[in-house]
């Protein structure tokens, strides 16, 4: 529904939204199945795209707009990405796929909150239906999965 409302309303397919659903729901499926420890998958993870980046980087150098400060700090960034990452992979292992993917709408939701009233982004009528169709199915998904723990805690206590 929300994705032929856009279609509709704006004249092209959401193309980026699409591939990052599915790009972070392929993350997480292989992540759940990866048997390293966290710090030892993002390790490797970063240590293969930090190889790709600076090689870009270092082949791209003359007409590079990075400045000596920039390339000083680059490696502190490397701190401030994988941090996350290594949260996110240890917290993969121990929740649902179903659960997980129900939490990535936290930081998204966090993101828009902040353009529309830090930042003054437009904020139309088609995005207020979205987002109420996105919040409410995740309020349904919760109530749900509410629901079904407390049938589970109760049906534990009658075995008990």
């Amino acid at each position: 529904m929300l994705f032929w409302n856009q279609l509709f309303t704006y004249g092209v397919i959401p193309y980026f939204a699409i591939i990052i659903g599915v790009s972070f729901a392929i993350y997480g499926a292989l992540k759940k199945q990866v048997k390293a420890s966290g710090v030892l998958g993002i390790f490797m993870e970063t240590l293969i795209i930090s190889l790709v980046a600076f090689a870009y980087l270092f082949l791209n150098l003359k007409t590079s707009t990075i400045s000596p400060m920039q390339w000083a700090l680059l490696p502190t960034t490397g701190i401030v990405t994988s941090l996350p990452l290594i949260l996110f992979a240890i917290g993969i292992k121990k929740t649902s796929l179903s659960l997980s993917g129900i939490l990535m709408y936290i930081n998204p939701t966090i993101q828009l909150l902040i353009a529309v009233f830090f930042y003054n982004e437009e904020f139309t009528k088609l995005h207020a239906y979205m987002f109420l169709f996105v919040g409410l199915s995740v309020s349904i998904f919760l109530f749900d999965s509410l629901k079904n723990l407390k049938k589970e805690r109760l049906n534990k206590k009658i075995q008990a």
